[in-house]
């Protein structure tokens, strides 16, 4: 009888830890979603202001400078990502954690995955041909490096923390 487990002991240990590991993709697809967000934010931040200008430069569209109305609707948009990834962290680790047959968490988990995927399809599919070439031609925005704390990564250290300490606190609310 070595290497049989019993099926409820089996289900006991692989329920959990499947939870787990799908709540936890699921934090990391969310601080993925959250560090792009961030960078953006960060781009912007160091673009020079003045009146909107955009050059062409060797077919490359370069931003050299941003109105402060723009910048100003920049980070209205970086505030609105991040409320709507706080709202599906907290609604997906509920949905996950509210989830109890197996197959069906690792459905769900996957479905929460591409609900933050919904808005580059939407693009993809319905941009004009225009907007397309535009970002396509568009030259990146430079920033400055992440600050670091002697060697750390602040933003890597921040969303860490964020994950570890998000995770018990949904999990054991309920």
């Amino acid at each position: 009888m070595s290497g049989h487990v019993p099926r409820q002991l089996s289900n006991l240990q692989t329920g959990p830890g499947m939870a787990l590991l799908a709540i936890l993709c699921w934090y990391l697809t969310v601080a993925q979603e959250m560090s792009k967000i961030f960078c953006f934010f960060m781009a912007v931040l160091w673009v020079p202001r003045g009146q909107t200008y955009v050059q062409s430069e060797q077919g490359r569209l370069e931003i050299k400078s941003i109105s402060h109305v723009r910048l100003l609707m920049c980070m209205l948009m970086v505030l609105v990502r991040l409320t709507i990834c706080g709202f599906l962290l907290y609604a997906g680790t509920l949905y996950l954690v509210g989830t109890i047959d197996m197959r069906d968490l690792l459905l769900n988990s996957m479905a929460l995955g591409v609900v933050l995927e919904v808005d580059e399809l939407v693009f993809a599919a319905l941009a004009p041909d225009s907007a397309r070439e535009a970002i396509e031609c568009a030259a990146p925005l430079p920033y400055s490096i992440i600050p670091r704390f002697h060697g750390l990564d602040v933003k890597a250290f921040l969303f860490t923390c964020l994950l570890l300490g998000g995770a018990p606190v949904f999990i054991i609310r309920d």
